[in-house]
């Protein structure tokens, strides 16, 4: 009897410890898949590394970065508006231009992408007719870039950018016209050249690719 109850004692404490230790071990395996970095804290992570390569002058390795990146991430927005920003830096413009246009494809409904191609449009292209049209999609997506409507109501000319308020974006107050000059000459573009140049990369969330 006694042999029986040593028995039974033992093999009840050998199924506690098992327990125990298969707790242990489901524990810590949650805790290392939660220190796990997600996709989008590793994408964050690869945009300020590129960051700090352009703030170094390093912008062939900020592009060799990101373009690795991007093959393990296709299709995502803030590595591709990145991408181009840095192609943009580097001086190769039609290469700055495609990529602008492929994060336009991929997110048609931020403004960045747009602002950027106007421009670059208007500066490196000298295409004023598609910097306006590149302007007039940004301001009808983000109208909170004044920088941008005054370039682009300098493009136009006050009347057609009136008009242009009035048919595309939200209309502001009128404004008394400005005295002309008795020989009015050409009117003078803004440095084409954002206040920003390098535009705020939005980091990337769960579910915004």
């Amino acid at each position: 009897m006694k042999k029986i109850f040593l028995f039974a004692f033992f093999s009840t404490v050998g199924v506690l410890i098992l327990f125990i230790a298969f707790e242990l071990i489901k524990i810590d395996n949650a805790s290392s898949i939660d220190k796990k970095p997600t996709r989008e804290n590793q994408i964050a992570e690869i945009i300020k590394q590129a960051n700090r390569y352009h703030e170094e002058g390093k912008t062939e390795e900020a592009i060799r970065l990101l373009k690795t990146a991007l093959e393990e991430n296709p299709g995502n927005f803030s590595l591709t508006l990145e991408l181009a920003k840095s192609y943009e830096e580097s001086g190769d413009i039609d290469l700055a231009i495609s990529t602008y246009e492929e994060a336009r494809k991929i997110n048609p409904d931020h403004y960045l992408p747009c602002r950027q191609l106007g421009f670059l449009y208007l500066k490196e292209k000298k295409d004023t007719d598609k910097a306006i049209e590149m302007f007039k999609i940004s301001l009808q997506l983000n109208e909170n870039q004044p920088y941008v409507r005054q370039t682009l109501s300098i493009l136009l000319g006050p009347d057609k950018a009136d008009k242009s308020d009035k048919s595309d974006m939200t209309p502001e107050p009128p404004k008394p016209p400005s005295p002309q000059p008795p020989n009015p000459t050409a009117p003078t573009i803004p440095n084409p050249t954002p206040p920003n140049p390098r535009p705020q990369i939005p980091i990337p969330h769960p579910g915004n690719q």
